[in-house]
Order: C-alpha cells, then sequence, then structure tokens
C-alpha cells in the first residue's frame, strides 16, 4: 500500500511509522495515529515469553524469569520469576 506519508502500519496509511514496540496505527475519527496496544495483550516486537504493559513497553508474562520488578507485566518479581499481582 502507498501512504502520502510514507507509513504503513497494520495495513493502514499513518502519521507516524508507529515503530516502536507495543504501538499500532488506530484508525479513529478517520484519521491514523500511533496508538498504544493494551496490557497484557501481545505484539510482534515480543517475545512469545512477553505481553504489552499498555504504555508501550513489552514486559515479561507472569511464570516468566525476572531480575527486578520492572522486567514484569505485574511488577512483581518474586525469587527470580515474575508473579501475578496478590
Amino acid at each position: 500500500m502507498a501512504c502520502a506519508s510514507g507509513h504503513c502500519v497494520d495495513g493502514r496509511c499513518c502519521k507516524l511509522g508507529c515503530d516502536t514496540e507495543c504501538l499500532t496505527c488506530n484508525a479513529s475519527a478517520g484519521y491514523s495515529q500511533c496508538a498504544l496496544i493494551p496490557l497484557g495483550e501481545a505484539h510482534a516486537a515480543c517475545t512469545d515469553a512477553q505481553l504489552c504493559d499498555g504504555l508501550g513497553h513489552c514486559k515479561s508474562a507472569e511464570g516468566q524469569p525476572c531480575a527486578a520488578p520492572e522486567e514484569c507485566l505485574s511488577g512483581v518479581c518474586d525469587a527470580g520469576v515474575c508473579a501475578a499481582i496478590e
């Protein structure tokens, strides 16, 4: 698809490239702009063990290894494993 902006994202012409993790091109109100992928959804930029955090970043899913809480989708790293929020 040829887009005037030069950015074809998710099959839509978008104002920007949306080329960072956990962003997609959202066609809202007839004008396509980059939008955050919701919390807990997968994205091609993330590994199989990661999901989007709703803020534009890939985070490790529950049960995956971690060294710090900020690596985990839940924000909880317990004994080196991402844990659920209690």
